[in-house]
């Protein structure tokens, strides 16, 4: 897992320790392009970052924003910043639809590369001007920006190893587009390169050859395929068993080889059925394969994944690694089912989720702390049982077919008194059972009374009521199964 902090403090040398941690924002970054009211933000401040913040260390500044309007860098500017700012997890901050419509800046940002071998300040001075090359194998990628008045950027190519370099630059056309230019310089040599205001550039060099048209390389990707199983969720039994299918396809590209597809079975549990094997895979093939997942008699309760995972070596072989496809079905392994008249707070919660600290049991939400609920309490009356929430909120819980019907006297909870406004909606293995509409902090407690019978697993949902979720505290109060 690779991890980025955004919205951080700066770098403090956490890396060092924990070497997949990538990068940190700890930057005013694009996001502030979108509030007009903050000026800070400017092409001038990008100027400046290289020399300040990203001296001392990754920084998440999403760079490469197109789509927002309310910018004042070119679109020149943006594609440099690609090439300018240095993080450990480049995230570009636009769709790929947007980034489609300016092929020049789609075509460079295919060949920016992950990792930097070398780094040379080229030229710059915070708040005019910055320009940083940075090499990756026998390559450099070259960005510029300039912050104020159009200008002519000088670049000597001081940080290349002698012989001719082919230079292909990309910059603002002046109408809004960019355009790609390409010369052929010697190491030492200058090139100038025109920029609008708050504009920039992009450039690649590349070693020159008779032969050579251009810097760019092969882009390999992992080529696109599906891999669907069955069924896609069960419920297995301590002891028990579900047998399962998957059906691989390569859906475009060229053939792929060393193909395997297995079952890789969770701590404990046990996969029979053999390991299914193709020397090749042409586009639209089927791969196929069946196994029978057994768990442990004592297996934990809960959700666990079963997994399917196929692997295959792509074309051309000595550009990548093996490629990892999984896919998983999400068991359950339940509870004992309830017998008898059961309150739901004493159940075991097969998925949990809460706006505002945990799901309290037999006790209203309180605040973000575990146990900090008081009395279940709606329109003055006090419950012994019950949960109590905050929306946006839900709960599930395992019946196993066995109980008849659900009640519970629902509401908002007087600890907020007559503020909040909640909806609370009764779902069975999905299907919506019961629905209360809006219920307000003045409305007192409604009954609901919900036939249950064969459903499985027993949802309890609480919405904002459309009206954010300042004070919704809702209370499930004297929520009851009744089982046979």
């Amino acid at each position: 897992m690779l991890v980025n902090f955004h919205g951080s403090t700066i770098p403090k040398g956490m890396q060092r320790t924990w070497p997949h941690l990538m990068s940190y924002e700890a930057v005013r970054g694009a996001e502030y392009y979108s509030f007009p009211g903050d000026p800070r933000v400017t092409p001038a401040y990008n100027t400046m970052l290289p020399f300040t913040r990203n001296v001392v260390g990754s920084m998440d500044y999403t760079p490469v924003t197109f789509g927002q309007t309310s910018r004042s860098t070119s679109d020149g500017h943006e594609l440099a910043l690609s090439v300018v700012f240095e993080t450990g997890l480049l995230h570009l901050a636009d769709m790929p639809e947007v980034f489609a419509t300016r092929p020049e800046a789609e075509r460079y940002l295919d060949q920016v590369p992950t990792a930097w071998d070398e780094t040379a300040l080229v030229a710059g001075a915070p708040g005019e001007e910055a320009v940083i090359a940075r090499r990756s194998g026998e390559r450099w990628f070259v960005g510029g920006i300039v912050g104020g008045a159009a200008r002519e950027l000088q670049v000597p190519l001081d940080f290349v190893r002698g012989g001719r370099w082919l230079v292909e630059t990309v910059t603002d056309d002046g109408v809004g587009g960019l355009v790609r230019t390409a010369t052929t310089l010697a190491a030492g040599e200058t090139f100038e390169v025109p920029v609008i205001d708050n504009g920039g550039f992009a450039a690649v060099l590349c070693r020159a050859m008779d032969a050579r048209t251009t810097c760019d390389e092969p882009v390999h990707t992992v080529p696109p395929s599906t891999l669907m199983i069955e069924p896609a969720d069960t419920v297995v039994q301590p002891g028990g068993s579900v047998t399962v299918s998957a059906t691989f396809t390569l859906d475009e590209g060229d053939p792929v080889r060393r193909v395997t597809m297995s079952a890789v079975p969770p701590a404990g549990w046990q996969a029979d059925g053999s390991v299914v094997r193709r020397a090749q895979l042409a586009t639209g093939e089927r791969l196929t394969g069946t196994w029978t997942f057994i768990a442990p008699a004592d297996v934990a309760t809960g959700f666990v994944d079963l997994p399917v995972v196929v692997e295959f070596d792509p074309a051309p072989l000595a550009t990548r690694q093996r490629v990892h496809v999984e896919q998983a079905v999400r068991a359950l392994v339940p509870p004992a089912a309830p017998s008898g008249d059961v309150a739901v707070s004493g159940l075991q919660f097969i998925a949990d989720a809460n706006g505002w600290g945990p799901v309290e049991r037999d006790a209203s939400n309180g605040e973000a702390g575990a146990g900090d609920g008081a009395p279940l309490t709606i329109g003055g009356t006090q419950y012994a049982t019950g949960l109590g929430v905050h929306a946006v909120s839900t709960v599930t819980v395992y019946l196993g077919g066995a109980c008849d019907r659900f009640t519970a006297q629902v509401g908002v909870d007087d600890e907020v008194g007559n503020q909040g406004s909640v909806t609370f909606h009764v779902r069975g293995d999905g299907r919506s059972l019961a629905d209360t509409g809006v219920v307000t902090g003045s409305a007192g407690a409604t009954a609901l009374d919900v036939d249950v019978s064969d459903v499985e697993l027993l949802t309890l949902d609480v919405g904002d009521g459309g009206d954010g979720i300042n004070f919704d505290h809702a209370d499930w109060a004297d929520a009851t199964v009744s089982c046979r």
